[in-house]
């Protein structure tokens, strides 16, 4: 593990937190989509349609082993969450960390999910050449290995490659409460996606703000919890952790994500038409785009905090 010193004076706007959850250092060496797919590798489990993708994932594991999750597994993400946000362990919430003070994370903005997206909409011949009706992340692998016209298309969009170097930076990752990581996600990680996100949470703070003890259940900020959770998990702690703050703007503020608005403080959109409504990317050059700058930004606020207080403190 790096410290956060090392982090910061060796280019942290593009350090791979990746890199913190691994002893090798070939794979640390990796860039990339070639980085990226070594990454997305999961263990054989001996069910997979993909041979080259079984083969390939096999050989990761020998070469490089289990390359770790940086939302459960790195311990300088962990150190910049108690540097940024060190009242989550000062006030000993416990809707925000488990029972060995790890705080609850969260990847902000899914890629695999558009990218399958993104896949089966320019290579729609690939589910008549394996027989399936959605795209996944082994199917990605193994065409990364066997298909001339895959790595065509990937390298065809500079935005796109831009945001792969961007998913595992800093800018991409928040601590958040219990059970909101995979329950705000949806099914097949459908809402994977921190606008929608927000704009489920600012419905929250808005009806909260104005029907503050209405009674009125259907109408209640904890039902857009209920939605934005998908009912996948109870509301509770959720609700804590938003009410913890003063506010959308304190809400806004304390999170870094002054990028993900526009100046009346309203969330963003990633690409033309994207709504809680209509959660699928359909316009993916505007979001490639707006999701690496967006990321970078996000990025470039949370370092320079983090330089202030962890260089005033020296």
């Amino acid at each position: 593990m790096k410290n956060i010193t090392d982090y910061l004076q060796n280019d942290p706007l593009h350090y791979d937190f990746t890199d913190d959850c691994t002893e090798s250092t070939e794979y640390q060496a990796k860039k990339g989509y070639e980085k990226y797919f070594i990454y997305r590798c999961p263990k054989p489990d001996g069910k997979e349609i993909y041979p080259i993708a079984v083969s390939v994932m096999e050989k990761n594991y020998q070469l490089y082993g289990k390359i770790g999750d940086p939302d459960s597994e790195s311990k300088l993400l962990q150190n910049i969450y108690s540097h940024l946000w060190p009242e989550i362990k000062e006030l000993k919430s416990e809707y925000m960390m488990n029972s060995n003070s790890w705080i609850y994370s969260d990847a902000m903005i899914s890629i695999q999910t558009t990218l399958n997206n993104y896949i089966g909409r320019k290579m729609p011949e690939v589910f008549k050449k394996y027989g399936v009706k959605r795209v996944s992340n082994k199917m990605c692998i193994e065409l990364y290995e066997t298909d001339s016209a895959f790595r065509k298309l990937l390298d065809k969009s500079e935005d796109l490659s831009h945001v792969i170097a961007a998913y595992h930076t800093l800018g991409n990752y928040i601590p958040v409460c219990c059970g909101f990581n995979i329950a705000r996600s949806g099914y097949y990680g459908s809402y994977d996606y921190w606008d929608l996100t927000l704009m489920k949470i600012k419905e929250y703070y808005d009806i909260r703000a104005a029907q503050s003890g209405s009674g009125d259940f259907l109408n209640s900020p904890e039902v857009k919890i209920m939605q934005l959770l998908h009912c996948d998990r109870e509301v509770v702690s959720c609700c804590k952790w938003l009410n913890s703050f003063d506010g959308w703007k304190d809400f806004i503020n304390k999170n870094f994500l002054q990028d993900f608005v526009d100046v009346n403080n309203r969330p963003i959109p990633l690409c033309k038409g994207h709504s809680w409504e209509y959660p699928q990317v359909q316009d993916f050059d505007d979001f490639f785009k707006n999701t690496w700058q967006i990321i970078e930004k996000r990025s470039a606020r949370m370092i320079e905090m983090l330089e202030k207080k962890v260089f005033k403190a020296i």
